[in-house]
């Protein structure tokens, strides 16, 4: 009797090695569909399974690295099979299709490139997540002995009674800190012939009223849970750098997009995932979702 996902000897009356019983004997259930994801993720001749994205092992016994195997849901909903992939790579993908994060990766990719982006290329059919607001109490509209202006210091419109801002950017300044970046990054990313936003990382005209659009207005920082150095950004596209560092975020998917069109590994030297923050159980130690 042999193992019927990786062919090694199991205890005796078991279907599954020690190695692979670990992955299927879940709380969670679904053990059908983890079966079958690990089946196709194996690869005999590397004595590993594969992560379905990047072609490298996948990690099978620390919970807290990157390279963790987990099961993503190639649909983002219940009833969809799974597929064994990368811890990083799952929280990445989210609430994309698998059919949607591939075709982002290289969007983004070309868009740095060069190429327009599409806004419209991605459908997010599945998208349900909406910003969770920081309480703040009331909005901030003076820093540091300010005076109010005429015009709003953000986008040049008529400012609100008693503040610098106009009433639709001074929304964005109901927060307890970091107030000054958050301008900062208003500042950079506001078009004046458009008078709208626009994402520091596709170039695209923002939403900032539907919090439930995964281009809502949200503010991407430079290194995971440092202060400052803020960028505004679509919601998803934040989302999908959250544990990564700017100078990380690029090359990782640069490497993606280049090898899910290759049929190549990934080249695990374009980033060591150095602000992959998690306890040994998995769970993540800091909160570094993005400002919203």
């Amino acid at each position: 009797m042999a193992c019927i996902i990786c062919s090694a000897a199991p205890k005796p009356g078991r279907i599954y090695c020690e190695r692979c019983r670990p992955h299927i004997m879940s709380r969670k259930m679904d053990k059908m569909k983890r079966r079958l994801a690990l089946q196709k993720a194996w690869n005999k001749a590397q004595n590993a399974f594969l992560c379905l994205y990047s072609k490298q092992p996948l990690e099978e016994k620390d919970l807290s690295s990157p390279y963790w195997i987990e099961f993503d849901h190639v649909i983002p909903v219940k009833s969809s099979p799974f597929q064994a992939i990368w811890a990083v790579l799952n929280q990445m993908k989210r609430q994309l299709t698998d059919d949607e994060f591939r075709l982002a990766l290289p969007m983004l990719r070309d868009h740095w490139k060069g190429a327009p982006f599409d806004k419209a290329a991605i459908p997010f059919k599945y998208w349900n997540q909406k910003h969770k607001t920081l309480a703040a109490g009331p909005i901030i509209d003076l820093i540091r002995g300010e005076k109010p202006t005429e015009n709003c210091i953000v986008c040049g419109d008529k400012s609100h009674p008693g503040s610098v801002y106009c009433p639709r950017c001074r929304m964005f300044m109901r927060f307890r800190t970091e107030n000054l970046p958050r301008r900062k990054a208003l500042q950079e990313s506001y078009d004046r012939k458009k008078k709208r936003f626009i994402c520091y990382y596709t170039g695209v005209e923002l939403n900032e009223t539907d919090t439930s659009d995964p281009w809502y207005i949200s503010f991407d920082r430079a290194i995971p849970g440092k202060k400052g150095e803020l960028v505004v950004s679509a919601f998803w596209v934040t989302m999908m750098k959250v544990d990564l560092a700017r100078y990380e975020f690029y090359p990782v998917v640069n490497e993606l997009a280049d090898c899910l069109e290759a049929g190549r590994p990934f080249d695990k030297g374009v980033c060591g995932f150095k602000y992959w923050n998690r306890r040994k159980d998995g769970t993540r130690k800091l909160k570094l979702y993005p400002l919203v």
